[in-house]
């Protein structure tokens, strides 16, 4: 993101440049243009009539694009600039006309977040008791800043070890406070347990699970680590039975192996495991245009990348040199670069010519049989190798920013080197538990994807870190490896995927809607943060917190429902679900509100209206049961996946090997009128997996 309010210039005499303005705005750099995400008051961009979503397509007469160089909007103090400008949700380019300015103290928007939850840290590391209980108050009295009181208070466990008298002075607070907040209960509980009073521990804790009821997020688990709180400190009060009871009742929704040992409990709920085939290519031999050898294997140990050209080809002619300079850039560097020309023999002299012209710092060979064998069908392209010989990622075509993202996969794997063993050949990926049937019909290597999602026909699209979403290759009703990406497809900050006749993704403020070979068909801007975005029917539904919009396939917006919602999901019938914090609505395919009721805390909602609090990143409902019958599947924020069988009761858990971030999906991806459940591991890859649930 780019500061252009704030900038301060460092390093320079006064004298040494002209006094730099600025237009008083902050970006974010799409392939379309610079997604305005905010407008400093009292500067030229607000009086000029600029908003949160305004999407800037020129500066001073010249497009924006990827790899051009424009006209930087900072500049002297007086000096305008004319940018072509398109509003929220529009397609008409307006002229705006800004004179640079110098900079104003830009106030915040909004309260100072996490203000109070500072000053109670603070006070627990440095300050005094009667500092800490004065904090505690003023916390508490702030709704804990709008966090869950655990987070509030997590410094209460360091200051039970370092400082019980400060700890002590604030449960009393939190004591003080409970009769009218259950909340604090939990955090009372585990405050008791942290100074070593496992009594006073099982009381609070225990009323803390009384009031949680049997909602079905704590069916899910959503409470299941305070629940092993709980049985821990039962089995240091004494209650042996009782903690081991507890301990089995949640196993089935959280791998507690410390608290399995402590009670002396055999593993109550055996899991298989999952990995990815890891298996190394085979070697590649090469003759070089200088007439001598090269092979894969006298490279082990390095990650190597290979990269694929032709003299015709106009971005390999950017690429190349790149990738040289960077080379030179770093003479000490222990991977590989190779180059592989594709060129027709009768080319070939072109081709010669070029690298001599170019002086490339790798060896280059010409081998159009090896393009074909790594399945090259656009130019450029590029295979990057593991230290031990494994295909990592796929990807054609060039940008700068792809240059430094390959630099950065190639560091990585470096370090990689000092971790795995070359013996090891699979990756581990998941351990998986459950009452029914559970088994991964499919578990491929994908390198980079962050967020799944299947359309209702069971095609499959991914975000693609720095390159939004892309469609993923299914072969026998299971998403296959081969993944090539483009690297002239970029995108930055990606949060949400569908499929949407192609893949559609979207930002903080911004949604994308692609083609299936990834040309994008439209963009539009939002002036409010986007929440969720659902595919319902042939409709578009995106979320914000001041309302509902829905696209159809061209980008036209269709209607607008003026009700915000945290989460969507669409229903059976056409329409969505939504939920808002507050209430639950069910709005019918025309927009209209068909239903609405209390929700409160609501922050996730599936296809039936079933919903959940905190805790969870995903809630989806599959056709896991007998004869199809609905399942409920919940990825928690501790990153494991979970589902309920038809009582209710818990049927399945998976614990991801991954604490880089995953997602799931749920379609019937061979046709069978049964679900496949998808899990995206990121940075290794995607597993499909056969669910039947009781």
């Amino acid at each position: 993101m780019k500061l252009l309010s704030l900038l301060v210039l460092s390093g320079f005499s006064s004298g040494a440049l002209a006094e730099d303005g600025y237009v008083g705005i902050r970006y974010q750099e799409q392939a379309e243009g610079y997604v305005v995400t905010e407008v400093a008051q009292g500067m030229a961009a607000a009086g000029a009539g600029m908003v949160v979503g305004d999407l800037i397509v020129t500066v001073d007469g010249q497009e924006i694009g990827p790899d051009v160089q424009i006209a930087p909007l900072r500049g002297p103090v007086g000096k305008p600039v004319v940018l072509g400008v398109v509003a929220p949700l529009g397609d008409e380019v307006r002229s705006v006309t800004l004179e640079r300015g110098r900079k104003v103290a830009a106030p915040r928007i909004g309260p100072k977040s996490g203000k109070h939850y500072l000053r109670m840290t603070g006070s627990l590391r440095r300050g005094t008791v009667r500092d800490a209980r004065t904090a505690a108050k003023a916390l508490v009295a702030a709704d804990f800043d709008g966090m869950v009181p655990e987070m509030a208070f997590a410094s209460l466990r360091r200051a039970a070890r370092v400082s019980p008298r400060k700890a002590r002075a604030v449960l009393k607070v939190l004591t003080d406070e409970a009769a009218n907040n259950p909340r604090l209960n939990r955090i009372i509980g585990l405050t008791y347990r942290w100074l070593g009073d496992p009594q006073n521990a099982v009381l609070y804790l225990r009323a803390a699970r009384a009031a949680d009821g049997a909602s079905l997020a704590d069916r899910l688990g959503g409470n299941a680590w305070a629940d092993r709180e709980l049985a821990s400190a039962m089995w240091d009060a004494g209650d042996r039975s009782g903690s081991i009871e507890l301990t089995r009742s949640i196993a089935p929704l959280m791998k507690t192996q410390n608290l399995w040992k402590k009670t002396g409990m055999a593993t109550p709920t055996p899991t298989q495991a999952w990995a990815v085939a890891t298996e190394p290519l085979d070697d590649i031999e090469l003759e070089l245009l200088d007439g001598t050898a090269w092979s894969l294997s006298e490279h082990a140990g390095k990650p190597v990348a290979v990269v694929f050209w032709a003299s015709w080809c106009g971005p390999c002619k950017k690429e190349l040199p790149a990738l040289a300079e960077l080379v030179r850039k770093r003479p000490n560097w222990p991977v590989e670069f190779v180059a592989v020309s594709v060129d027709k023999d009768a080319h070939l002299p072109k081709a010669q010519a070029m690298v001599e012209n170019w002086k490339l710092p790798f060896p280059v060979s010409h081998s159009r049989s090896l393009g074909e064998q790594m399945g090259v069908t656009t130019l450029p392209a590029i295979r990057l190798i593991g230290p031990y010989g494994v295909l990592r990622s796929s990807s054609s075509g060039y940008s700068k920013k792809s240059v430094q993202k390959l630099e950065k996969a190639m560091d990585q794997l470096v370090r990689e080197k000092k971790r795995v063993q070359p013996t090891v050949l699979e990756r581990p990926f998941a351990d998986a538990w459950s009452t029914g049937q559970i088994q991964p019909r499919a578990v491929t290597a994908a390198y980079g994807f962050r967020h799944i999602a299947v359309g209702v026909d069971g095609r499959v699209t991914g975000i693609v870190e720095d390159h939004g979403a892309m469609e993923l290759p299914v072969e026998n009703g299971a998403v296959v490896g081969g993944t090539v990406v483009d690297e002239g497809l970029v995108s930055a900050g990606d949060k949400h995927v569908a499929w949407f006749d192609g893949p559609v993704s979207a930002g903080k403020w911004w949604i994308r809607s692609r083609d299936e070979v990834g040309t994008t068909r439209w963009f539009r801007t939002m002036s409010s943060p986007i929440r969720a975005v659902v595919t319902s029917g042939d409709q578009l539904w995106v979320a914000t917190d001041e309302g509902m919009t829905v696209f159809d396939a061209d980008g036209r917006v269709l209607f607008s429902v003026e009700q915000g919602a945290r989460d969507l999901a669409s229903a059976p019938d056409g329409g969505v679900w939504a939920v808002d914090g507050e209430r639950r609505v069910r709005c019918a395919p025309d927009g209209q509100v068909v239903l609405s009721d209390a929700a409160m805390g609501s922050e996730l909602i599936t296809s039936d209206g079933s919903w959940v609090g905190a805790g969870f990143k995903q809630l989806a409902m599959g056709r896991f049961g007998p004869d199809g019958q609905p399942r409920v599947i919940a990825l928690r924020d501790d990153g494991t996946v979970v589902s309920l069988d038809g009582d209710g009761k818990p049927a399945a858990r998976i614990d991801v090997q991954n604490e880089r971030g995953h997602s799931v999906a749920v379609g019937d991806l061979d046709g069978d009128g049964r679900d496949e459940l998808l899990l995206s591991s990121f940075g290794h890859g995607v597993a499909t997996i056969e669910l039947e649930i009781p």
